[in-house]
């Protein structure tokens, strides 16, 4: 028997949905996985909440649906990288004393992506951000 898989199982199809990853998300599956990504704004209000609302939403909604789960996951990666170069840079300005506002530039900077994300989630995609890692992988489910 052979147990290789095809060569484009792994490929994802035009489109950015991934074939067989999951079934079509329902509309509640959709405004959850949007969820996730909005809490990223979060972190305007209290430190980490960039973090702690898509994680959240990972612990309770995404035990119910693959999908949103599969963004869940994304957006607490990107939150947690995004927060991680923040507060490089912060603490970078602090003991450099060179680019005192970059740390903010980038949390704003950041917002459209998020905005994207949501929008990505709302209209059903697997994939809300390109990211190469397995842990944000849609097929893990």
């Amino acid at each position: 028997m052979d147990d290789r898989e095809p060569e484009d199982a792994n490929r994802e199809p035009a489109g950015g949905r991934l074939a067989g990853a999951f079934d079509a998300p329902s509309a509640r599956q959709k405004r959850e996985a949007a969820l996730a990504h909005g809490a990223g704004l979060l972190v305007f209000f209290f430190p980490l909440g960039n973090v702690a609302g898509p994680l959240f939403v990972l612990l309770t909604a995404g035990k119910r649906s693959a999908f949103v789960a599969v963004h869940a996951r994304q957006a607490v990666l990107v939150q947690a990288l995004v927060s991680l170069l923040v507060w490089t840079l912060f603490f970078s300005s602090l003991v450099h004393g060179t680019g005192r506002d970059l740390h903010l530039a980038v949390r704003l900077l950041s917002v459209p992506l998020l905005l994207l994300a949501v929008f990505l989630a709302l209209r059903g995609r697997a994939r809300a951000y390109p990211l190469p890692l397995r842990w944000s992988d849609p097929r893990r489910g």
